[in-house]
This record gives C-alpha cells, structure tokens and sequence, in this order.
C-alpha cells in the first residue's frame, strides 16, 4: 500500500536581529574593575606602541590576542632584513672576521650565503625567482662589504651583533637588542658605537635623524650609557643602498652625516620618551585607551604635552588588530 506524503506546511522564521559592526572611535574607557599596572619588563617594541597606538598594546600585551598560527610567507621586505641580519650577526660570530682579507672575506660569503638560502630562504630558490635571489646576493655582498670598509676606517677592535641591553626608567626595566655594538680604542678612551641596520628606507631613517626622532638608537644608547657612563655614537646601516648614517663624523669620517634640525640630541630624546610615558600612563590609570589610527579624528586628549614626543602614526601593515579597531 503506498501512502501519500503528507504536504509540508512552514512557519514564517523568526525575524534575525541585525548588529551594527562596531564603529571606530578614538577612545575605548575600560570597565572601573580593569587596571593595567606596569608590566615587568618593557622593550622598544612594546614602549612604541603603547606611546603612538595604544589600543594596539592593550591587546597585544595586556589582553595577549595572539594572531594566527598558521604558516603565511614572510613579507618580503621582512624576508630580506631577517636574512641579512643573520648572515651578518654570523659572520661577526666568526673569530677573525675584522681581520679578514677581501679575498678571505668573498670566500667565507660563497661558503655562507647559499647555506642561509637553503635553510632560511628557500622562496628564493623557487622557478623564476633566479633574478631576484641574484639581486639580494649582489646587494647584500655589496652592503657586507661596505660595512666591513667603515669599521676598518673606523678602527674598531670589537664588533658585538644582538648585543643584549638592560637598564631602568620610570616605568620599570627596559631591555632589548642592539644590532651591532662597536667598541674602538682612543686617546681619551674605549669609544663605543650602536648601529641600527635596516633593509630599507634611507629616506626615512635619514629623516628620523634629522628630526630627532630615532627613538629605538636614543634607547638602546641610554641603556648602554647606565652601564659604560658615556653615550655611544649612534648610526643606521641602510642595507639595500649599503648606507651608513649619522649625525656626526666623530666615529665614521665616510658616513653620510645627517645633521640635526634643532640642537637636541640623543639625551634629549631619551627625557621626552620619559614624559610621553607618563602622559600614557596617566591615561591608562585613567582606564582611557586611545585608538590612534589615521582616519579617526584627533581631540585636544590626542595632544601630548609640548615636552613629549610628537604623535607619529605607525604603518598598519603591521597591525593585526585592525579589525578589532571598529569599522
């Protein structure tokens, strides 16, 4: 016996309740029961982003967002700094390197850049990458060369890469890394150096000197001098164009001297960072967290008082909270 189906009837649904995204707005107010007391320990990293995007540090350190685990590929900018860095940490790790020949040195190079290639770039060795994996070897042969050029003229018996830094401000301990620590002998002493090496951006880095603003050299050199009693001579290595910035000739006669716009220096920098890090931290105690994005309008809250540092807007490439900024 077959039965005929039953006819279907249906009920309207439910009416869905449609949430606005949240919209930007320049200020979050935590909750009265939320404090954020300073952090153990702080970084360069950490200072800047809590001084020109502090939304950015509340979730990243305090709230501990973490991004993704899944494996992307590096940018590619990102790629050839990390590189570089390495082989050059590597090759001023190798006893004897600052009395290496030239000959010496394009042996090493041979030896050691295709060894970094393999395990740490291997994009490069990807089909029709053949051309630009030989514009990197050019460029940071070129850049090693240069460098090891500047501190032969320079007279330097020590090169110390990722040199640890520790020491104290108003906030508690303050680390990091220096790229590369120099120390030479002179008459009136030990002179010592800290060189920032970049990838890119000579225009950039030459402004940042220009306008006082090398924030994370101003650091690493204020911790260097609670630890030796003198202030370092501070330069960026600009790799792509084989570079060398700084301010001065007293330690690198060859250097491209960008010389400051105003007479402040390095320790005036220093004591500015000291009063933009009380500004923050009075907002924060306040439980006010400023969403400093291009785009959202500034108020007379966003303006830090005139003995800080200027506001200045980070790249928000490099952002991974973005999203949780509104829309």
């Amino acid at each position: 016996t077959i039965r005929p189906m039953r006819e279907r009837t249906s009920t309207p649904a439910a009416a869905s309740r449609q949430s606005p995204l949240p919209a930007r707005r320049r200020w979050w107010q935590l909750p009265e029961d939320v404090t954020l007391p300073p952090r153990e320990k702080e970084s360069f990293s950490s200072l800047e982003l809590l001084l020109f995007t502090p939304f950015h540090w509340l979730l990243k350190y305090p709230a501990r967002l973490r991004p993704s685990n899944l494996v992307e590929l590096t940018n590619e900018f990102l790629l050839r700094g990390n590189l570089a860095h390495n082989l050059i940490e590597q090759y001023y790790r190798t006893p004897g390197a600052l009395s290496f020949s030239d000959a010496d040195f394009n042996g090493w190079f041979e030896t050691h850049f295709p060894q970094l290639i393999t395990e740490q770039g291997a994009t490069f060795l990807m089909p029709g990458r053949s051309a630009d994996l030989a514009g990197f070897r050019h460029r940071l042969h070129r850049a090693m060369s240069e460098l090891r050029r500047h501190l032969a003229l320079a007279r330097i018996h020590t090169v110390t890469p990722e040199q640890a830094v520790e020491g104290h401000f108003t906030g508690g301990t303050l680390a990091g890394y220096a790229d590369l620590v120099l120390e030479r002998d002179s008459r009136s002493g030990a002179d010592r150096a800290i060189v920032d090496m970049k990838w890119s951006g000579f225009k950039k880095y030459s402004q940042k000197l220009a306008k006082n603003r090398h924030l994370q050299l101003a650091i690493y050199a204020e911790l260097l001098r609670q630890k030796t009693g003198t202030w370092p001579t501070l330069a960026y290595f600009i790799l792509d164009e084989a570079r060398l910035l700084a301010p001065d000739d007293q330690m690198f006669a060859q250097a491209r001297q960008v010389k400051p716009e105003t007479n402040e220096t390095a320790a005036h920098l220093w004591q500015r960072f000291l009063a933009s890090y009380a500004w923050r931290r009075e907002q924060l105690e306040a439980g006010r967290i400023e969403v400093a994005l291009e785009g959202i309008p500034e108020d007379e809250d966003s303006v830090p008082p005139e003995e800080a540092i200027a506001p200045e807007y980070l790249n928000e490439n490099y952002n991974d909270y973005l999203c949780l900024a509104g829309w």
